[in-house]
């Protein structure tokens, strides 16, 4: 067999459409659909993942695909592989895509499914105090987000972040530039979600849309962090620079990158990555290393939907970073 020379980008993509079989469901997790009514008009379906042993772990978990559309399957099957790994419920958060709903709606869908679970907790068989919040490509960045206008307003209900090939920047000139992954990532990923999920004359590299842009104090009480990611993505030096954020702040982070892997290793047949989660989510499920912060039962409505419907507050400008006026 020949051996794949990953040195140019060519053998790379080879390499990686041979790897490409997709994810495949497992027969012993079930699943099952709900409907959340968050508002009058609004309903937001989610999927609940169960493996046969749990304890009452759960995970509220916001899917990637650029928060343009929803790969139900796909994700699904990405989640019942974590969800067994981790013996923990995994609740499946399918927002209103920003095809018809830019940011920040998405945000406060996600928000207000979670509330509603937390107010449930007994019927849906969940711990309040082993709760977790997660996401995948796109979806972490609004988990970001979930907490960066949280912890402003009193504490987060959740035990740790778990972030797998996170999104923490929209700078789409850093993702041109960076050749280690297929070019759909780099290219018509990061514009089809600028296009579609930022608002009308907002820059996307401000702060209060990419996390990496903001002053390490700015996560002072984030939860302990897991982050799962490809060394071959073109988000890897956002990544990292996250990463620095939080561990100059000494937030909990456990960092655990695969070598040889792009932006899609979560929907690829091979499940064997999701092992590297087991312990440190385990320990941080366990551990009282967050404690403080953790107190209150609910989600504060992260962002406030009126600044970007109608354009830019004349109290907002484009870009600086208001948060008083923002409440984030």
């Amino acid at each position: 067999m020949k051996k794949i020379d990953y040195s140019t980008s060519l053998d790379r993509q080879a390499a990686a459409s041979a790897l490409r079989v997709p994810i495949r469901q497992p027969d012993d997790v079930a699943c099952v659909n709900d409907t959340i009514q968050i508002d009058g008009v609004t309903s937001i379906e989610c999927r609940r993942i169960i493996p046969s042993n749990h304890s009452g772990k759960t995970i509220f978990y916001v899917p990637g695909t650029a928060s343009v559309a929803h790969i139900p399957n796909a994700t699904t099957a990405e989640c019942s592989h974590i969800a067994r790994t981790l013996d923990a419920i995994i609740i499946v958060i399918f927002h209103r895509t920003s095809t018809t709903a830019k940011f920040p709606l998405p945000n406060n869908d996600c928000s207000a499914v979670i509330n509603y679970y937390l107010d449930n907790s007994d019927e849906y068989d969940i711990d309040t105090t082993k709760v977790a919040l997660g996401g995948f490509s796109a979806g972490t960045l609004i988990a970001i987000h979930l907490c960066m206008a949280n912890i402003r307003k009193g504490g987060i209900p959740f035990k740790q972040l778990i972030l797998i090939a996170p999104v923490t920047s929209l700078d789409i000139n850093t993702k041109r530039n960076y050749d280690n992954d297929a070019p759909f990532v780099t290219e018509f990923f990061f514009e089809r979600m600028v296009t579609d999920f930022v608002p009308p004359r907002i820059n996307p590299t401000i702060p209060l849309l990419s996390p990496i842009h903001n002053h390490s104090n700015t996560f002072v009480a984030f939860p302990p962090t897991v982050i799962l990611y490809g060394e071959r993505e073109a988000v890897v030096p956002d990544t990292k620079q996250f990463i620095s954020h939080l561990k100059k702040v000494r937030v909990p982070v456990v960092a655990i990158e695969l070598p040889d892997k792009g932006h899609d290793f979560p929907w690829l047949e091979n499940t064997e990555h999701f092992a590297e989660l087991q312990t440190p989510v385990t320990d941080f499920f366990d551990s009282n290393a967050y404690t403080e912060f953790s107190s209150v039962s609910r989600l504060k409505t992260p962002f406030l939907p009126e600044l970007f419907t109608c354009g830019p507050s004349p109290r907002f400008k484009i870009n600086e970073y208001d948060l008083s006026l923002i409440h984030i």
